[in-house]
């Protein structure tokens, strides 16, 4: 997977409110125990076609991450 794929950068991901509502949750403590723990146990009462959507959207924001790393990388010449 590229992180400069240029369809990737025009898709629409589409999620359902309970998604939203976790993926919300989970962003406001992403880097705590806490969080990581609350994501597993809602994650555990998905549909598998939610559970699906929750790990592509997860993926994505991993990619968008790791992207503005490189690029924060390239910039400062490191």
């Amino acid at each position: 997977m590229s992180l400069r794929d240029k369809d990737r950068a025009d898709a629409q991901f589409t999620i359902d409110d309970g998604l939203g509502k976790i993926l919300g949750q989970w962003s406001k403590e992403r880097d705590s125990d806490i969080g990581r723990l609350n994501l597993s146990r809602s994650a555990a009462k998905l549909k598998p076609e939610q559970k699906r959507q929750l790990i592509e959207r997860l993926a994505e924001i991993s990619l968008a991450l790791l992207f503005v790393l490189q690029e924060e990388s390239a910039n400062s010449g490191e």
